[in-house]
């Protein structure tokens, strides 16, 4: 439930899309767990009476919210019992803030030990890194020779290129064979250095729609939608960024893709 939850400002609407969902009797389950009278959440569903923040609590408990989740839906709550405009407007500001919180994908993906500032501005002046650092972990690309092959890269290139990585953990060698080292990084929303990153791949992204391969999947589109269902689709997307990272965590390495996803304001 928690994708819609952070969906919407309205604790009442996050109720109302659990009870529309679930199965008969999860009113009268609810009510008990939360300590009200069956008679009493209809009246709050419709907006006669608030939830306290005791029974927030409760619902918070019932849902199995975490942290974050539990401080939101707390949030909605004291929102909706705010007895002046200026109270209600600064809730909404961290209401906000936790929306905010919610879509930086560096929340949802897991860190590993990261590298120094100065060698990340290195690491992202180029794609190169990167992908010397993806391909070493599959075993068919793990010779300088054939991730040059691989990159249509030339070899001495990609030497330095290893070098580098090499000196900084996150690439080692066994055996004459490279492979991923210790260290990694996802750069947080707010470093300078993300808008290389984002480069680096879009630019490689373009060369590739060029190509035309089959085996690629490009999507480009401009929609018209309501300020509401923008936060929706941000919430869709950064939900499904972390299920693919989830995915590709998990899976055997035998071959490298790399994802890109955009969608911004067209208006200024």
């Amino acid at each position: 439930m928690s994708e819609s939850l952070y969906s919407t400002t309205d604790y009442r609407e996050y109720l109302q899309a659990y009870f529309k969902a679930a199965k008969s009797g999860s009113k009268t389950k609810a009510a008990s767990s939360v300590g009200v009278h069956t008679s009493l959440l209809p009246q709050i569903l419709n907006g006669s009476c608030e939830l306290s923040l005791e029974q927030a609590e409760k619902f918070n408990k019932f849902f199995g919210h975490n942290e974050d989740e539990s401080f939101y839906f707390i949030l909605l709550v004291l929102k909706a019992r705010a007895g002046s405009v200026l109270l209600s407007q600064r809730i909404q500001k961290q209401i906000h803030e936790a929306r905010k919180k919610r879509l930086e994908i560096s929340h949802r993906v897991a860190k590993d030990k990261t590298i120094s500032e100065q060698d990340q501005e290195r690491f992202y002046s180029s794609y190169i890194f990167a992908a010397i650092h993806v391909l070493s972990s599959i075993p068919a690309y793990s010779s300088i020779q054939k991730i040059a092959e691989a990159l249509g890269k030339p070899e001495h290139e990609i030497s330095r290129a290893v070098d580098f990585l090499l000196s900084l953990g996150v690439l080692q060698e066994k055996n004459n064979q490279l492979g991923p080292g210790t260290r990694h990084v996802h750069l947080p929303p707010q470093s300078p250095l993300i808008v290389n990153h984002h480069l680096n791949w879009r630019l490689k992204s373009i060369e590739k729609i060029r190509e035309n391969p089959r085996t690629d999947m490009h999507y480009s589109g401009a929609l018209s939608l309501s300020e509401r269902d923008v936060f929706k689709i941000k919430e869709i997307l950064a939900g499904a960024i972390a299920e693919v990272t989830s995915v590709a965590t998990k899976s055997p390495e035998e071959t490298a893709y790399i994802l890109c996803a955009d969608f911004f304001a067209l208006n200024r």
